[in-house]
């Protein structure tokens, strides 16, 4: 007789699939009560891993062209495209839905990922600004990516407004942290094979499956961390995070729904320039 080996799904950690440093995991059920699969339970040391490939990551993607950039969410959303069938039926055994509302989440997943490759270009176009001044001088103010961001997600919503924040958050040259929400552990898998086929600088974008009720904790203080984006439903944990955020001033922000250049702004900082005039 041959044994039904349940396969254990990786972290994503500076573009390569890990275990867990802890070496825990935990079962994998359909909405009926079926395992499928173990899921790997990041531990703190996980998550300053994931700290670590942000920070280092970070220089090489922010100075990428804007160009450059938008290629890259581009192939992105033709990666995810090329991986539909795998993603729709990760929604489909994960939340019991039907195929016409999962294969709707996944078009908005690509539209999004479409959209904000179009913006690499445009955003700062829109956000920056000449100051006027009083003297000798040109005064100018423009955006620049944050830094580090970690994103939290929602247990139980649409998959698709963690794929609109993370294109938001990368496209002005943010690195991010995404801890998965209980309902789409197992989307690591067909996600973090996009994130590695997409020519993203490796540790851009890591991949994190465990107990938010257990890390959230470590980000609001962490001074590495430069802004988090808050999807998770639990607004208690939210106002704790915050408090703690105080101390190191990280930009902490609910995104809106819709796709569009506010949804950027949220985790930007604003440099000014000045320069002398030739008057």
């Amino acid at each position: 007789m041959s044994l039904n080996i349940k396969k254990t799904i990786k972290l994503y950690i500076n573009g390569k699939f890990t275990r867990s440093e802890s070496g825990k995991s935990s079962p994998l059920l359909t909405p009926s009560g079926k395992e499928i699969a173990r899921i790997c339970k990041a531990s703190r040391k996980d998550f300053r891993n994931c700290v670590d490939a942000a920070l280092s990551a970070h220089p090489k993607w922010s100075h990428l062209s804007a160009y450059n950039k938008g290629q890259i969410l581009y192939r992105m959303a033709e990666m995810m495209e090329g991986k539909r069938s795998e993603f729709v039926d990760a929604l489909m055994s994960s939340k019991a839905i039907n195929s016409d509302l999962a294969n709707k989440s996944i078009s908005e997943c690509i539209d999004a990922l479409v959209y904000y490759a179009g913006f690499s270009d445009k955003y700062l176009q829109l956000a920056s600004t000449l100051n006027p001044v009083n003297g000798a001088f040109y005064n100018f103010t423009s955006p620049e990516a944050l830094g580090v961001v970690c994103i939290v997600d929602q247990d139980k919503g649409e998959f698709s407004s963690l794929i609109k924040a993370i294109a938001s958050i990368l496209v002005s040259g943010n690195s991010a942290i995404v801890l998965l929400g209980k309902d789409y552990p197992h989307l690591i898998a067909p996600l973090s094979e996009v994130l590695a086929t997409s020519d993203l600088p490796p540790g851009s974008v890591n991949v994190l499956t465990g107990e938010m009720s257990e890390l959230y904790k470590y980000i609001g203080g962490h001074r590495n961390i430069h802004g988090v984006c808050w999807l998770h439903e639990d607004r208690k944990r939210l106002e704790e995070l915050k408090e703690k955020a105080t101390d190191n001033l990280k930009h902490v922000h609910t995104p809106t729904p819709q796709l569009g250049l506010e949804s950027i702004l949220k985790f930007v900082n604003y440099k000014t320039i000045w320069h002398p005039s030739a008057y």
